[in-house]
């Protein structure tokens, strides 16, 4: 079953970026890891914005499931309480919910920043 919450946070994000990020093209969404996986497995996105909190896992799983993306990590989430382990996994930013529009901004700018350098940087960040 679709968490309405979920799906609201979809849309707000999706709204947000529209609003504050417009050179950036949303080209999916997904409020289960299964979904996620499955479009992961389709697009290559250059930046996910992860949740913690899937309907039928977390945005963790996801990464477990894709050890070697090279898209780069936005958590978008209602709880500090992973952020360490988000940055272990070399996340770009952690954003807290409601997102501020200018925390998004530069989060958004510091990917595109990241996404311009070498994939070699995440590799050395994601085990190192």
């Amino acid at each position: 079953m679709r968490s309405p919450t979920l799906l609201y946070t979809i849309q707000v994000l999706q709204h947000d970026l529209e609003t504050y990020c417009p050179d950036v093209q949303v080209i999916g969404t997904a409020p289960s890891i299964v979904s996620a996986a499955k479009l992961l497995r389709q697009l290559t996105p250059n930046v996910n914005f992860f949740d913690i909190l899937l309907s039928d896992g977390t945005g963790f799983d996801l990464l477990e499931i894709f050890p070697n993306l090279t898209s780069r990590i936005i958590f978008v989430t209602a709880s500090d309480e992973f952020a360490i382990r988000a940055f272990r996994y070399a996340a770009v930013d952690y954003l807290l919910k409601p997102v501020d529009p200018d925390q998004l901004k530069a989060a958004v700018r510091r990917a595109h920043q990241l996404w311009s350098g070498s994939a070699e940087s995440l590799h050395l960040l994601r085990n190192g």
